[in-house]
């Protein structure tokens, strides 16, 4: 039990004195919130989609007017079958969704990061496809949305990551 009390104080202590950051931990700095990040229009409404949540991560004050950085960002999706009934319809669908994306600094004009992520989710087929599409539809345009805020997500926690990084490499040096 005095291991334990003697440990989690060293923790305490010491982690937090040497700039220890837990990766999935909110982000709160102001450079990661203000990052002043531009960000492009992405095709279709899926990139819609994807272009709103980017600005809420990226831009959760409003607009910023003198953007560091631009993001331009791919989205693209795949849809297998998975299960088959006897009839040999589908009753689960797979979606796939992959993105990729470049950090580029507005100074310089060049990619200072890139990424390429990819989400996966499923949904279930419901019986009647010919007679309930109406379900189908719903279900495909939920696991879409799902899939483009997760990558909004991905995306803004690897650029994060990045840009704290290269922060603390600098000054280190």
């Amino acid at each position: 039990m005095l291991w334990r009390s003697i440990i989690a104080l060293w923790s305490v202590t010491f982690l937090n004195g040497c700039g220890f950051e837990p990766l999935y931990a909110p982000m709160t700095r102001a450079s990661v919130q203000d990052l002043g990040v531009k960000i492009d229009p992405i095709p279709d409404r899926e990139g819609q989609l994807m272009r709103n949540a980017l600005f809420a991560l990226f831009q959760p004050h409003g607009l910023v007017v003198n953007p560091a950085y631009q993001l331009k960002t791919k989205i693209s999706f795949d849809q297998a079958d998975l299960g088959f009934r006897r009839d040999e319809t589908a009753s689960r669908t797979r979606i796939t969704a992959t993105t990729e994306f470049q950090l580029i600094n507005l100074q310089t004009q060049k990619v200072i990061h890139k990424g390429k992520l990819k989400a996966t989710t499923a949904y279930t087929v419901g019986p009647q496809v010919t007679s309930a599409a109406l379900p189908l539809i719903v279900s495909e345009k939920d696991s879409k949305k799902r899939l483009v805020q997760q990558l909004a997500t991905d995306i803004h926690r690897d650029i994060a990551t990045y840009v704290l990084t290269q922060e603390n490499t600098a000054l280190i040096q």
